[in-house]
């Protein structure tokens, strides 16, 4: 049985092939295109035309010659070159011809090319209306392949560019999360500090020292007792007084030495002291040079730290205005693929005229949900927190905290403290 569209032609009428058919029609020949539509309803390759021959039931046809090439442009491609013949044979044949045309979309990556699409099914659809054109179930089928070829590019091309553009978010705010702020080393000013440290306790216990020494002997001087007194002029012989003075001698003998060795050991414990201060004088000076340096260095992680951060956040959030764009852009083209499947659906409807145009309108009103397509862009990490060192030499914070402790000699160090360069 013959689909309606079907008229019988005269073997004049079709066009000289320059192979010797392997079979023939028994009322007329199928142009090439339905041989394709065939191929495409029964979801076979192009190249099998003999089986597209097989699917058209009792009606024998003309065999093309098999095709290396199965894809889309050689589907457009074998489409095309039928149409003049079609348009002879086939009652619908604008809508094949439409149909041929729409090939080139099925790789429809582009928002533009979607949109083109989507006018040009809704005029086909339109125009079909308005014609009382109503397709065939071949030319159905067709549809539906087309529209799943159209689903397939499209969707594959929306969900690569999502998938490009959600790594791309997360790869820009990684580069943010991974701005680090470098340890600070004060090893060296801690050691510093400890040198300090530990001269000042051998200078304080040299001043411990100076300080019983010069005790003793200033307890010495006066606690001196006054030697044995003179016998009285009265009773002086030449005795006694040769025992007195030998009792003065033993005194003075006695009474020097104790002198001399105390005034020995403050001399001493003096010189002692006097050697150990330029020592702890020189230490510092190495120990607030340690704590400049470390406060430099403080600064130098902080301005590395606060640099990564700000290029990473510029770039994340300068690439957002384009990532969106894409985003928006992809909806659109996910809108206007569901726009275009509508429309075909109304283009192989048996509805009445007045119900399509309804359906059309409904097309054009049609709320498509993109959710799906959403890419999350999490908010701009914040800063971290970076702290310098601000405690630097001879600042009052600095001189509480690191001279205060030690009370014997924090005026001194205080008044001998060295600011840092600038």
């Amino acid at each position: 049985m013959l689909p309606k569209f079907f008229k019988p032609t005269s073997a004049a009428s079709v066009p000289a092939s320059t192979e010797a058919p392997r079979s023939r029609l028994a009322v007329g020949r199928v142009p090439r295109l339905l041989l394709a539509l065939c191929a495409l309803a029964a979801g076979l390759p192009l190249a099998s035309s003999a089986a597209a021959c097989t699917a058209l039931g009792e009606v024998g046809c003309l065999e093309v010659r098999p095709r290396e090439t199965t894809d889309a442009s050689d589907a457009a491609s074998l489409l095309q070159s039928s149409l003049p013949h079609a348009q002879k044979t086939v009652g619908d044949a604008p809508v094949r011809a439409a149909l041929a045309d729409l090939m080139q979309f099925t790789d429809v990556t582009g928002l533009p090319a979607a949109a083109q699409l989507l006018q040009k099914v809704r005029s086909i659809a339109q125009n079909a209306i308005a014609s009382g054109v109503r397709v065939d179930p071949v030319t159905v089928q067709a549809i539906n392949n087309l529209a799943q070829l159209l689903e397939q590019s499209t969707m594959q091309a929306i969900n690569t560019g999502l998938t490009q553009d959600q790594s791309e978010v997360n790869r820009l705010v990684g580069t943010i999360d991974n701005c680090t702020i470098a340890t600070l080393d004060d090893s060296a000013a801690s050691d510093r500090r400890s040198d300090l440290s530990s001269c000042l306790a051998t200078q304080s216990s040299l001043l411990a020292a100076k300080t019983s020494a010069d005790t003793a002997l200033s307890s010495f001087l006066t606690n001196l007792p006054a030697p044995d007194t003179l016998p009285a002029a009265a009773s002086r012989t030449v005795a006694n007084i040769r025992t007195y003075f030998q009792g003065l001698t033993t005194y003075v003998n006695q009474k020097s030495a104790e002198l001399d060795a105390l005034n020995g050991a403050a001399e001493a414990a003096a010189a002692a002291l006097a050697a150990q201060k330029p020592v702890c004088g020189g230490k510092q000076g190495t120990f607030e040079v340690a704590m400049c340096d470390l406060g430099a260095t403080s600064v130098g992680i902080c301005n590395t730290y606060t640099g990564c951060y700000n290029t990473a956040k510029t770039a994340y959030e300068g690439a957002q205005p384009a990532l969106q764009e894409s985003e928006a852009a992809r909806k659109a083209q996910y809108k206007a693929l569901q726009n275009t499947k509508c429309f075909l659906d109304i283009l192989k409807s048996d509805a009445t005229s007045v119900v399509k145009q309804q359906q059309i309108a409904a097309c054009d009103a049609l709320t498509v949900d993109t959710a799906s397509l959403d890419v999350t862009y999490p908010s701009t990490p914040a800063a971290k927190t970076c702290a310098t060192v601000t405690k630097l030499p001879c600042t009052a914070d600095f001189k509480t905290e690191e001279y205060d402790p030690f009370t014997d000699w924090n005026t001194e160090l205080k008044a001998a403290c060295v600011q840092c360069p600038r």
